[in-house]
């Protein structure tokens, strides 16, 4: 995959940004946290300044990230339709969006694989990252989903002592944990989460894909749900 654009990040941002306040898919404050994010991204390397590509990264609406062995999922592994999430932990709209991925796996447990990747809006919400690297430790010790619930369910508590006191609350090794959060062993990770979501055009959270194609419009359960029904008749 080459290096991501910023010119073509800012660009998207420009041009998508009346629609994503109109249909609710995020406010000023995270547009604005993604521009900045872009630019921390420029000083590892992750993005450069290349001219923009008007038929790649400015108008994607495809994911560019398959999703692999290294994805968190749940549901059935032989489903039609795979739901991908780009989220927030400390985004309300993906807590809000929580119930809504749960019950249309409830609804459809053998059609539908709901996979959720990291995209911390930093400048908007600062603990994301940290939250973000809290899953992923857990994830470390086959308990990534209980810890994506537990952060969202205190999603209002997501500071560093509160990530580490979630740790022994839900059965982790803690002085694993402890000391991989600590040292911030998934940031790595998170960040390529995050690199992957741009590449893909998302610019706020939630940013859902279905079999590939992102999902435009308001996050409500009956548009979601019937757009993925939609896609298991294809």
């Amino acid at each position: 995959m080459y290096p991501l654009c910023a010119l073509d990040v800012l660009l998207r941002i420009t041009l998508d940004r009346q629609l994503a306040w109109r249909d609710g898919l995020g406010d000023q404050q995270d547009l604005i946290g993604l521009e900045l994010s872009a630019e921390r991204l420029l000083e590892t390397g992750q993005l450069t300044l290349r001219s923009s590509n008007m038929t790649d990264t400015a108008l994607a609406s495809q994911l560019t990230k398959a999703v692999d062995a290294f994805d968190h999922s749940r549901g059935s592994a032989a489903a039609t339709v795979t739901l991908v999430e780009y989220g927030d932990y400390a985004c309300p709209a993906c807590r809000d969006a929580e119930w809504i991925v749960k019950e249309i796996l409830n609804v459809m447990p053998a059609e539908v694989r709901c996979v959720f990747r990291h995209f911390p809006v930093r400048q908007a919400h600062p603990q994301a990252s940290h939250a973000a690297e809290a899953a992923e430790a857990a994830g470390a010790q086959g308990k990534f989903w209980d810890m994506h619930d537990y952060l969202f369910e205190h999603q209002r508590h997501l500071g560093d002592a509160d990530l580490l006191r979630y740790g022994a609350e839900i059965g982790l090794n803690t002085d694993r944990y402890d000391d991989e959060l600590m040292r911030e062993v998934y940031a790595s990770r998170v960040s390529a989460d995050l690199v992957s979501g741009m590449h893909s055009g998302v610019i706020a959270t939630p940013t859902f894909f279905i079999n590939g194609a992102r999902q435009t419009g308001s996050i409500r359960f009956g548009v979601l749900l019937v757009a993925v029904q939609a896609a298991a008749q294809r």
